[in-house]
């Protein structure tokens, strides 16, 4: 698919994304609203990855970062 020169993403790939994030949310922190979550994941983000803007970390980069961010809080407990 095109839309003029710009090539779009396979929209296939944020079912997976969003189901891992979910599942995730639900195991560790299901108290937590979403607005904590992606605050709390984006203070992270920052002091450990150094990423001010999760604006340009594409899909794929940032499920490994999730991940990364899940498992830090796993090994706190």
């Amino acid at each position: 698919m095109k839309r003029g020169l710009e090539r779009l993403r396979d929209s296939n790939r944020l079912q997976p994304f969003y189901e891992r994030l979910a599942e995730l949310h639900k195991l560790y922190i299901p108290d937590w609203r979403f607005g904590q979550l992606i605050i709390n994941f984006s203070s992270w983000l920052y002091s450990q990855k150094g990423i001010e803007d999760m604006f340009y970390v594409e899909d794929d980069k940032m499920a490994e970062y999730i991940e990364e961010y899940f498992n830090s809080m796993k090994a706190k407990n």
